[in-house]
């Protein structure tokens, strides 16, 4: 066969084949790419799609936490405030807590069960001092229901007024019973869980207590009330409370109603008064 015939038909041939492979190839690479082009899109698409997801969720739940700690704040503010009422209404019984201060319950017991004319004066004593606390506002106390803030107080401020309130209970039943001209004397208890409510809020006083174990607590009302204040302002107002002028504030009136404790019941006879140790 004669190559000048047929050679360049095979040549054309090859270089036509050639020349479609590449094309078939490149149409074939083409739309792979496509298609993988555009299951790229998809997922950045479906990734974009679950992030606005998730960003929404954060954001909710974000919200929803924000909330709850709005509303906890206002609710131990609410506590706060509750449970520093019912410590100022504790001072209410401040007449008979300064009679626990110095009475020497035995001695007054024995005097009440023998009558005359001693026991007579310090019944009326004992009645002054309760009608000085004003028994019908007593009666009508609005805070019955404080036990349930404890839940949102600092447990050392709902520790010490509890201490306030145990204290209040017993000196004012006592006077109630002296009053009506009667003995204390089956109310007489020792002050042992009272006294360990006070060491456990003010642990420092420990020694002081020991030394008088049924009258020191009720000298140390006031600094009870302190940890119930700073306590409390601690929780709602943090570092920004001044409380090195307010500590100082507190400690004035309180020597200043120590003072009062002591001049206020001198008429009571030394024999049945103590005189327990200075506070420190």
């Amino acid at each position: 066969m004669d190559w000048n015939v047929w050679g360049p038909a095979i040549l054309s041939s090859l270089a036509a084949a050639g020349i479609g492979g590449a094309i078939v190839k490149s149409l074939v690479e083409n739309s792979v790419k496509h298609a993988f082009d555009r299951q790229i899109e998809i997922l950045k698409s479906d990734l974009r799609e679950s992030e606005s997801e998730l960003q929404s969720v954060r954001s909710n739940i974000l919200n929803a936490q924000s909330a709850r700690n709005i509303d906890l704040i206002k609710r131990r503010q609410q506590a706060a405030e509750t449970l520093w009422s019912a410590t100022l209404f504790q001072r209410s019984y401040s007449m008979s807590t300064m009679f626990a201060q110095v009475a020497r319950m035995d001695a007054i017991s024995d005097l009440m069960e023998r009558g005359g004319r001693e026991a007579d004066g310090v019944r009326d004593m004992a009645k002054m001092l309760w009608d000085g606390q004003n028994p019908e506002s007593l009666s009508k106390n609005p805070l019955s229901s404080v036990g349930s803030e404890r839940l949102f107080v600092p447990p050392r401020a709902w520790l010490a007024y509890q201490a306030i309130a145990s204290l209040s209970a017993r000196s004012s039943m006592v006077l109630a019973v002296i009053k009506s001209g009667m003995s204390p004397k089956n109310l007489m208890k020792d002050h042992t869980d009272i006294n360990a409510m006070v060491q456990e809020v003010l642990p420092h006083q420990r020694g002081y207590i020991e030394k008088s174990p049924d009258h020191a607590s009720y000298w140390l009302t006031g600094q009870l009330e302190e940890v119930i204040f700073f306590e409390l302002m601690k929780l709602i107002a943090g570092d920004d409370y001044d409380f090195a002028a307010a500590r100082k504030a507190a400690d004035l009136v309180r020597k200043t109603k120590e003072h009062q404790s002591e001049q206020a019941l001198q008429s009571l006879p030394p024999q049945l008064r103590v005189d327990p140790p200075s506070l420190q």
